[in-house]
């Protein structure tokens, strides 16, 4: 009996040894692997360094870069926004330049009008005094026919009272009348040509004078129109080269426009691209961090797996009283 009891421990103790040395194995085997956990924890901690919400130095450095770029496009749009408030109101001055320009065109435009109306009325009046001077011309040669067949008339009466005069020498008193009376005639037909050849003089007179003020009134509207088109020729040309320089000053503005906004669509783009990879990265750290507490709860079992398997060893060594090196001799 004591010998097949002996047999029995030998071959129990054995099969300690046998199950030791797996446990020995496996013990080293899960401690080369949290070695290889620990490690590339800490290599997920040193990529982590900025916690959990973190990026990387690269994205860091990119973001900072594109934050750069951005307050530089700030700084840009601010100039260009001024210079465009001083291309606006530099605009704006030559608008309402323009709209002045334009009135005075309108008003001398008027006053041209009105000038050409005074033109046209004083052409009418002209026409009409010289039309009444050939009036008058006829009129006092008409007169002067008239007065030259009276005086005929008279002269022939008065022949002819000579003749009966001289039949008649008997008779003084008739030949004194007839003498009164030719000279009345002639005194009347004297007055008659004086008063016609006054009146005559006069209306001319009056009548050139009309036609003098006339013909100066209206050389000096010929003048003050030609002096008007020559301001609204010059109007007409500063307002060609005002719509011009705004038409230039619209162009510049819109091309200034045009620019911005390419470059703010190109940092539109690449903004977008950033915030595409920086999701992405996020996504892979949530990974990663999915991944260490996966390592680290199998970290955590493994460590209360190989204190269990401790514990059971020191157990049995202490229930067969021996040590590690006497179980392997």
């Amino acid at each position: 009996d004591m010998h097949q009891q002996h047999a029995n421990e030998k071959e129990e103790m054995q099969e300690l040894n046998v199950k030791f040395a797996g446990y020995i194995e496996k013990v080293q085997a899960l401690e080369q692997q949290n070695t290889a956990l620990q490690a590339k924890l800490t290599a997920l901690q040193n990529g982590c360094k900025g916690g959990p919400t973190g990026i990387g130095e690269e994205y860091e450095l990119k973001f900072r870069e594109l934050r750069e770029l951005i307050e530089k496009l700030n700084d840009e749009k601010g100039a260009v926004d001024i210079e465009r408030g001083y291309m606006e109101e530099e605009v704006e001055a030559w608008r309402l330049k323009l709209e002045e320009e334009l009135a005075l065109k309108e008003a001398a435009e008027m006053i041209l009008r009105e000038f050409r109306q005074d033109v046209d009325n004083a052409t009418l009046q002209k026409a009409e005094l010289e039309k009444r001077i050939e009036q008058l011309v006829a009129e006092i040669e008409f007169l002067k026919k008239l007065h030259d067949e009276e005086v005929a008339d008279l002269s022939r009466q008065i022949e002819e009272s000579k003749v009966t005069a001289e039949l008649d020498s008997d008779q003084p008193d008739l030949a004194t009348y007839l003498r009164n009376m030719r000279a009345e005639i002639e005194a009347a037909a004297a007055r008659n040509v004086q008063e016609a050849e006054r009146w005559y003089k006069s209306k001319f007179h009056t009548l050139k004078e009309h036609a003098g003020k006339h013909e100066d009134k209206i050389k000096t509207m010929k003048e003050e129109i030609t002096s008007f088109r020559n301001q609204i020729t010059d109007l007409q040309n500063q307002i060609e080269g005002l719509r011009a320089h705004n038409a230039a000053l619209e162009q510049q503005l819109e091309d200034i426009e045009m620019s911005r906004m390419d470059k703010v669509g190109s940092l539109q783009d690449v903004i977008a691209q950033l915030e595409a990879e920086l999701c992405e990265t996020k996504l892979e750290m949530r990974k990663y961090l999915q991944d260490y507490q996966e390592l680290l709860h199998i970290k955590l079992k493994l460590d209360a797996e190989i204190a269990t398997y401790r514990k059971l060893l020191e157990g049995e060594e202490h229930r067969f009283g021996i040590s590690k090196g006497t179980l392997w001799i």
